[in-house]
């Protein structure tokens, strides 16, 4: 919105353009994948090339000793806790853990969040804790909460853990609504504010100027594990929904092994089917970035790529009625307007996909080929030509004509394709430019000679500068792997500081 994404692609490109200039752009990875899922012109600022990913993995022994240090060492903990940790060396047991994060840290080093837990029972907590964080948070959720703020918590959940408060309120009128009807909850015009006041920096916080975010990603464990647990939650989520980013994250969550989700939401067909299609009817849908959400619009050919998905699992009449509609309206629409090639992609392979007999429209896949090939000889990118060569059968003479199309295509955008090589940002992309160059001249057999010398030149000036560079920071990249390697004696003379006494 506002233009924010242009504004950021602009300095990025300004950056680049300077040659004492350096930018480094620090996010989360679902953040970073929903801004490319938001932005056409961030997914064509050549970002993703210049990616570094940082995990807990990544952190050495030492660093994560630091961390915990660092809290315990400020922490408001009784000195009786703070034994418990330093006993047998349990901090160790910590930092080595695999679920290691310094969010959880933070929890455990509150006294606040564990006064309730005598120290006694501190390390088994802790460990509890490592173990499954959704465990911390489930006695608050389903004895300390009111409906209302259930309701709440669902809603921020189902808006992938941060919304705008224009956005949640809407959100969690409806949903709360939804549950009320269907459970008999009581409903009181203060509930939003008794919601809001239950979950404030217990569950979610403020961020930004009008924007909630869950407390900790564990908030996020804890939802997932209610609605494993109670299946008709989903069915509440859906029905409760007034955006699709909601119902898919609900639809992703029974993907991921949890059968109950979408049997529940199967059997209750005609409502789920229609809450679906009035989701997917809207002019946008939202999608969380770090400022709050980002409108993208849909296009028919999303809209039919999104639906079929749902149809070919839940093999019900009204989700086959709601797929026809949509693909109707799809080809209405080609009347007016050209196709995104990448969602047209996109609705190709998801009716190629369908297993489900009613879902195949041979004729539509046909029409909708053709209209791809149409599209790319008025113009076309790298990526978006790469998508359509893979998905179309060009071999033999009944596809002669069709093959004939996409090389005038290649033609027509040749200077435009080989704009990826000016985006080229690191081995990877090279390679990933190489690949497309060598398809479309296996597949379409076009003379890639000179972008290749190009792009050769490009790739050789590019590994002299990375050459240079892993000279200057060899020095610095030795230091790192010194401290890396350092030993559990070093966690134990750091931690020998926290000890209180000398019975310690």
């Amino acid at each position: 919105m506002r233009n924010e994404d242009r504004a950021i692609a602009d300095f990025i490109e300004m950056v680049r353009a300077s040659p004492n200039a350096r930018l480094i752009l620090t996010t989360r990875e679902h953040i970073f994948g929903q801004a490319l899922g938001a932005s056409e012109r961030l997914r064509q600022a050549g970002l993703d090339g210049s990616k570094i990913l940082l995990r807990i993995g990544d952190y050495s022994l030492r660093q994560k000793a630091q961390i915990l240090y660092n809290h315990l060492y400020f922490s408001d903990l009784p000195d009786t806790y703070k034994g418990a940790l330093l006993a047998s060396d349990f901090y160790l047991e910590i930092v080595k853990h695999p679920k290691f994060n310094p969010r959880l840290i933070e929890w455990l080093s509150s006294f606040s969040r564990i006064s309730s837990i005598p120290a006694s029972r501190y390390r088994d907590f802790v460990r509890d804790l490592l173990r499954d964080p959704s465990e911390v948070w489930m006695h608050a959720y389903e004895q300390q909460l009111s409906d209302a703020g259930r309701s709440l918590l669902l809603a921020v959940y189902s808006l992938g853990g941060k919304a705008e408060g224009v956005v949640l309120q809407p959100a969690f009128k409806k949903l709360h609504e939804v549950r009320a009807t269907r459970w008999g909850l009581p409903r009181r015009p203060e509930d939003w504010a008794t919601a809001m006041a239950e979950l404030a920096n217990a569950f979610v916080r403020p961020t930004g100027k009008s924007a909630f975010e869950v407390l900790d990603p564990s908030v996020i464990d804890l939802v997932n594990a209610v609605v494993r647990k109670a299946p008709e939650n989903a069915v509440d989520l859906v029905l409760g929904a007034i955006d699709f980013s909601q119902i898919k994250r609900v639809w992703e969550v029974g993907k991921i092994g949890v059968a109950g989700v979408r049997t529940a939401l199967v059997q209750h067909g005609a409502p789920i089917a229609s809450a679906i299609e009035n989701c997917v009817l809207r002019t946008h849908r939202l999608v969380a970035h770090q400022d709050g959400v980002a409108l993208i619009e849909w296009t028919e050919e999303a809209r039919v790529a999104e639906i079929l998905s749902f149809a070919d699992v839940m093999k019900t009449q009204n989700m086959l009625d709601v797929a026809k509609r949509l693909a109707d309206a799809m080809l209405a629409a080609w009347l007016e307007r050209g196709i995104m090639i990448n969602d047209g992609v996109d609705a190709l392979r998801a009716l190629e996909g369908t297993s489900w007999a009613p879902l195949k429209f041979p004729a539509l896949e046909r029409q909708l080929s053709e209209r791809l090939v149409e599209e790319a000889q008025i113009g076309c990118r790298s990526d978006e030509l790469r998508e359509i060569v893979s998905v179309l059968d060009l071999e033999g003479p009944a596809n002669a004509q069709r093959l004939a199309a996409l090389q005038a295509a290649f033609e027509n955008s040749r200077y435009q394709i080989a704009s990826a090589i000016d985006e080229c940002r690191r081995d990877g992309d090279f390679k990933g430019v190489r690949d497309d160059y060598e398809l479309f001249a296996s597949t379409l057999g076009v003379d890639i000679s000179e972008e290749l010398e190009r792009l050769d030149a490009a790739h050789s000036e590019y590994s002299d500068y990375e050459e240079q560079r892993a000279d200057q920071m060899m020095d610095e990249y030795r230091e790192r792997q010194h401290e890396a390697r350092a030993s559990e004696d070093n966690v134990r003379d750091m931690f020998g500081s926290l000890r209180s006494g000398p019975g310690e």
